[in-house]
């Protein structure tokens, strides 16, 4: 996986200096907890993208197994309060669907935007999933 990249600049005294070149050439090995939660960030990143869309997948197939439950998660990522998700119910899901419920969380966690900004027309496809929650599905 290749990284974007950038240039980073910045002034140490000269105390300073060495432990920083040691840091630096420690970073660029891939050895300080830093650097290995920025690549684990990077890939929850992309695994998140694909994963929000197998979600959204499955919540629009009235038919798959885990649909109702992919719209309360869904719902709860985007409105919160309004809808909120009992996590205990994602025990009861198979493992696939249960690691993308998580890469989700792990995207929406580090990247700090609202779930409804990975889609051209977000707001609507998420105000359309809480009309239907609540024609069909609410208790």
């Amino acid at each position: 996986m290749k990284l974007p990249l950038s240039t980073v600049t910045c002034k140490v005294s000269r105390h300073e200096e060495e432990a920083l070149k040691e840091h630096i050439a420690q970073f660029f090995v891939g050895q300080t907890p830093a650097m290995r939660a920025a690549e684990a960030r990077f890939a929850d990143s992309e695994q998140g993208m694909d994963s929000l869309s197998y979600l959204i997948s499955v919540a629009k197939d009235s038919e798959h197994e885990y649909h109702g439950l992919a719209i309360r998660f869904l719902l709860s990522l985007h409105f919160g309060e309004k809808h909120l998700f009992n996590l205990s119910t994602m025990l009861d899901l198979d493992e696939e669907t249960f690691e993308h419920c998580t890469a989700v969380i792990r995207m929406l966690r580090y990247e700090g935007t609202s779930v409804f900004t990975y889609f051209k027309d977000g707001v609507q496809m998420f105000e359309r999933l809480g009309r239907y929650f609540e024609e069909n599905l609410s208790d």
